[in-house]
């Protein structure tokens, strides 16, 4: 398989890759299907991401789809992450997402965190 210049920079030189100490929202996502797991760690204010941060143990695929997720909702208001599209991510590291569990994983995961912690709370 040949993966884009986009997926290799990511993979090769992750962006906000570790563990953020002030955070206000963490969420956690598995794959099932080969064992990715991802921990996020966000801190939103005034309903936007200002900060995320990620630890990640996967695949080449996951690690990049992570990095670049992070990088894709950093200052992104909430309301607008919750909306997008998750095959979009697969589609800008010319990944077929459908085959891929790892590359939706990340979106989904933030989502999933921002949910659980009231979004109300955000907006």
């Amino acid at each position: 398989m040949k993966y884009s210049l986009l997926l290799i920079s990511h993979f090769m030189n992750p962006r906000n890759n570790g563990k953020l100490d002030d955070y206000n929202v963490y969420g956690e996502g598995y794959n099932p299907s080969d064992g990715d797991t991802i921990r996020f760690f966000i801190k939103i204010e005034e309903g936007k991401i200002i900060q995320i941060k990620y630890l990640v143990k996967g695949c080449p695929r996951a690690i990049a789809s992570s990095s670049y997720t992070s990088e894709l909702v950093k200052g992104m208001r909430v309301e607008d992450v919750l909306n997008m599209d998750e095959s979009n991510i697969g589609k800008a590291l010319e990944l077929d997402d459908e085959k891929f569990d790892c590359i939706p994983l990340p979106l989904r995961t933030i989502k999933k965190a921002i949910k659980s912690h009231s979004k109300e709370k955000f907006l």
